[in-house]
This record gives structure tokens, C-alpha cells and sequence, in this order.
């Protein structure tokens, strides 16, 4: 029996043009007497640029206040840990992240669902959002899982909004000796017997971040004989997303942190490679004020593609010698919208006839979809606000012991309706295992 895990990448570059807020003067004039006019100082009109007018807000947050946490949240080990909504969305009034007056914590990290795909974080503030030096807001990706005498390496977790790392092989095992590729558009190469490593994830993504896309991940590691201990290691995670937007002012003095993850290790190098690092994410920030002297990391290790960060403000005093790794950092004089005008959708509905479940699990590394026979196999796909003449890449990826089998779509006139939502089937030619599908569109607007 063949088993296929399906999941759908939604990862859509375009070029839109850009929107941004205007400032607005308000001049008052006042006469003080017969002598002449008193000339009011200008002002600025508040601007929502959070988005949060009518939202409704969790408060003002406070690490040092346990009792201002979201619902749910924990502390452990200097951390404290927010669980996320299935959207990823928190709206506050204010946050606050300061070590004092305990000097316990260190970091802040948000967690997805691990039953859910990991969506991107983002923090909607009406007020300032606050973080003091030597603390963390932690999206990084996770270090591919060792190779041990019994198994390889698992692909290390994503940030939220990153991709997951390839599995390692172990012949032994498993019956094959190539790792799995990286998830993600840009995931890395599974290591094969030549010998080599799992290939670093890279990052996919324009300079607006609009939309963001987070860090791809490593290919895991090879296994290079049948015998004991040649076990790879898994592929490191990728790095996730962060959008944070507020009303007043960002003061970041300690760091944001969206890094890739390294890949885990063989259980015997001799005979078997390690797992190749996840690329960093997407670190956007828009505000009325950014300032401070922290960091902004969204660094793939080791060789792992490199993300990209973007700032938005009317005053902006954050250095670009602040985000690292440099030149991955662009800036802009005003804010701009939060959400991609366009909103493009490419979805895997079917495999073999069998609808595929909303929302499919593969990236977390369950099987969606099971297929009785190898063969030709028909995959559906939908897609909107796509335009007609894009070509769809849908990519069959092994977990393990093969390369991914990348077919073509072309989206034609006579596959999409008066709503611009367009139908049609490719049909890899699968052999027996575990795949996970990833479909996504590329194209540029006027």
C-alpha cells in the first residue's frame, strides 16, 4: 500500500504597488492681538495603523504581570510561553517585556497548535510594545532530531510560518538510503550516497514582505550502508514569521529572533551525514516610531539561506547595522498596508478522487490521504485570485529515499470561471511510499 501525506503551500510572490499612510498637519491659527498671529504647531492625526479600531484586545500585556498573560500561557526555564490561536493573531493594548523587577526572564515564545499547521505570528498593539535588553521574542526553527541506533533524524519544527525540516534515512531501517528533501518552497536537498549532507533550506520572499513567507527547511541526511548505526540526521527547521505592528511607538532593545535551525547529527558519521540547516523567516514591523538598539535576527546557520526583515515608520532610529545578517534588512518612510492587497490561493483538494482535509497535516508528518495502488496519480487543484497564463508547480515530495517529482499546471481560460477561481489536474507517476505535496504559483502584477 501506498501512503501520501499531502499539505499545500501557499507561498505567492507578487509585485504590488505600493500603498503607504499620510501624514496629516493640522494648523491652528490664533489671533493673540491687534498686533499680528500666534501659529499653532503642526500635528499628526493617529493614524490606525495597527488595524485595531474595534478589535476586540486582550490588554495590556505585561511579562512581568502574570496576571496581564494570554490565556494559557506558562513559564518555564526563563521562558514564557504563549499558546496561539489557529490564526495567529493576538491584538493588545500594550506589550511590555522586561526582565525586572524578577530578572528571570529571557525569552517569549509563542506556540502553535502541534495538532495545526504553524501559522505566522502576528501582534496588533494600539498603544507602544516595549522590550528591554537581554530578552528574546523567539520564532527560531528547531535543530533537526539526531540520528540514533534504532532510528535517523526526525526534521526539526519551524518557527510559526516556517517549514519544517526533511527526515534523515537509515538504511537499515527504512530500506533506502536518500534523506528527505526540506518542506517548503525553497526546502533543501535530501543527502544522498555520493556521499553528501542534507542541502541548506533557503528563503523565498520580496523586499515588502507582502506576503511573507517563512524559512524553508534543511534536507535531511543519507544513510551510506545497511548496517548499524549509519542512521542520518534530521533536516534543520525553518525560521517563522513575525508581523508586529503598533500605533504609538517600537522600542526593540532586546532581540527578535526568526533563525533557521542547524540539521541534527548522524549516529555514526562514517556512515551516514548529518541534517542541512533551515533558512531564517520574516521579521516586518510597522509602527509610528521604531527605535532602540536590540536586534533583528533572521539568519540561516551553517550555510542555511538567509531571511529578510523590513521596517516601516514615520520615525525611524532603528540602525540597519541592527539586523542580522546585514544587507537583509529594508526600510521604509511610512507604513504601509499590513495585509497583501492581492489574496492569492493555490490548495490541493484531491488526491486519487479522496478529498484532502481542511486543514491537511502533512507538514506536522501525518498521512492525510492513502492511495491503494502506485501508478499515475490525479491531484486537483484550485486557485484563486491567480491569474489566467500562471503556471502551477505541484511537487511530489518522498519523505525519504527519492527525489521530489515536480509537475506543471498551466492555468488556461477554459479551467477558470467568471470569479477567477481556476480547476485542473496534473498526475505524477508515484511509487510506493510517503510523499508530501506542495503546490505553489509564481507570477508578477502590473
Amino acid at each position: 500500500m501506498r501512503e501520501a501525506a499531502i499539505t499545500s503551500d501557499r507561498s505567492v510572490s507578487d509585485r504590488s504597488a505600493a500603498c503607504a499612510w499620510r501624514r496629516s498637519a493640522l494648523i491652528g491659527l490664533a489671533v493673540a492681538s491687534a498686533l499680528g498671529l500666534v501659529i499653532a504647531e503642526p500635528a499628526r492625526a493617529q493614524a490606525d495603523i495597527c488595524g485595531c479600531a474595534g478589535a476586540p484586545s486582550l490588554g495590556a500585556f505585561d511579562s512581568a504581570d502574570q496576571s496581564t498573560w494570554p490565556p494559557g500561557s506558562s513559564f518555564s526555564n526563563a521562558n514564557i510561553l504563549i499558546p496561539m490561536p489557529a490564526d495567529g493573531v493576538f491584538v493588545f493594548d500594550s506589550i511590555t517585556i522586561d526582565r525586572t523587577p524578577t530578572d528571570f526572564l529571557a525569552s517569549v515564545t509563542f506556540q502553535p497548535d502541534p495538532s495545526a499547521p504553524a501559522p505566522a505570528l502576528t501582534l496588533l498593539v494600539s498603544g507602544d510594545f516595549t522590550q528591554s535588553p537581554s530578552t528574546t521574542i523567539n520564532l527560531d526553527g528547531r535543530v533537526g532530531v539526531n540520528g540514533t541506533t534504532g532510528a535517523a533524524g526526525d526534521g526539526g519544527l519551524p518557527g510559526p510560518g516556517g517549514f519544517r525540516g526533511g527526515d534523515g534515512v537509515y538504511q537499515l531501517v527504512d530500506g533506502s538510503d536518500r534523506g528527505g528533501d526540506g518542506f517548503g518552497p525553497a526546502g533543501g536537498v535530501g543527502g544522498d550516497t555520493t556521499p553528501t549532507a542534507g542541502g541548506p533550506g533557503d528563503f523565498v520572499g520580496i523586499a515588502t514582505l507582502l506576503p511573507a513567507v517563512g524559512g524553508s527547511g534543511g534536507g535531511g541526511g543519507s544513510s551510506l550502508s545497511n548496517a548499524l548505526n549509519c542512521a542520518g540526521g534530521g533536516g534543520g527547521g525553518g525560521g517563522g514569521v513575525l508581523l508586529l505592528a503598533a500605533n504609538g511607538t517600537v522600542t526593540i532593545d532586546g532581540d527578535i529572533s526568526a533563525r533557521g535551525a542547524g540539521g541534527g547529527s548522524p549516529r555514526d558519521g562514517a556512515c551516514a551525514t548529518a541534517g542541512g540547516p533551515g533558512s531564517g523567516g520574516a521579521v516586518r514591523v510597522v509602527a509610528d516610531t521604531i527605535q532602540g538598539g536590540g536586534r533583528i535576527l533572521v539568519t540561516g546557520p551553517s550555510g542555511g539561506g538567509d531571511g529578510r526583515a523590513r521596517l516601516e515608520a514615520f520615525n525611524l532610529s532603528f540602525g540597519a547595522d541592527r539586523i542580522s545578517p546585514n544587507g537583509r534588512g529594508t526600510f521604509a518612510p511610512a507604513p504601509g498596508p499590513l495585509a497583501n492587497p492581492l489574496t492569492p490561493t493555490v490548495t490541493v483538494t484531491s488526491v486519487d478522487g479522496q478529498a484532502v482535509p481542511a486543514p491537511p497535516l502533512g507538514s506536522l508528518g501525518a498521512i492525510d490521504v492513502q492511495i491503494p495502488a502506485p501508478g499515475l496519480i490525479p491531484i486537483a487543484i484550485r486557485t484563486s485570485g491567480v491569474p489566467i497564463g500562471t503556471t502551477v508547480d505541484v511537487t511530489a515530495k518522498p519523505r525519504k529515499g527519492a527525489a521530489p517529482i515536480t509537475t506543471t499546471l498551466a492555468l488556461d481560460a477554459g479551467s477558470c470561471d467568471e470569479t477567477g477561481s481556476c480547476t485542473g489536474f496534473v498526475a505524477p507517476d508515484l511509487v510506493a511510499g510517503s510523499y508530501v505535496i506542495e503546490a505553489r504559483a509564481t507570477f508578477q502584477t502590473p
